[in-house]
């Protein structure tokens, strides 16, 4: 079993799984290969997710990427795997009034905008948009195969 913290990024093969301890505002972004290998990161809400895409896109090299898997709290992410700071900055939202705040973060969150989701994750991985997978999930993760347990038992797969 291969434990992918925040802000780390690792390297699996087909038969272990894969834990991300402690998601609860984090993502977690795993890669499946066409040899059944898998890259995953653990993303965080302080540091966003593009240093980590980054290095994972450096491992994968020129291998295939034949489905991505996000996983977490989707909803505090944005459609390009934005923190919700990076998307404040990104739209220029303004914290002058909150409830206006949070109804523009939810309007460009991940969860409402699936197939924008899909077509970024696609083409950022090469994979078919068909082949790109959300599953809302918190507390302990464990992804192994098809499969994503949580120690909260509160996954819910969408855009499957």
């Amino acid at each position: 079993m291969k434990e992918c913290r925040e802000d780390q990024v690792v390297k699996a093969c087909s038969e272990e799984d894969i834990t991300f301890p402690g998601m609860d505002s984090c993502i977690g972004v795993v890669c499946i290969l066409q040899d059944g290998d898998r890259w995953a990161t653990h993303c965080v809400q302080d540091h966003g997710s593009s240093k980590a895409i980054e290095t994972m896109q450096n491992g994968i090299s020129t291998k295939k990427v034949v489905s991505v898997l996000v996983l977490g709290n989707i909803d505090f992410w944005g459609t390009e795997l934005e923190s919700q700071k990076e998307l404040v900055t990104k739209y220029k939202i303004s914290d002058a009034n909150y409830m206006k705040m949070q109804q523009e973060l939810e309007q460009r969150n991940l969860t409402h905008n699936l197939p924008a989701a899909k077509t970024y994750l696609s083409k950022l991985f090469g994979c078919d948009k068909t082949k790109v997978y959300f599953a809302r999930c918190s507390g302990n993760v464990r992804q192994g195969g098809t499969e994503i347990t949580s120690s909260r038992n509160d996954v819910v797969k969408i855009g499957w």
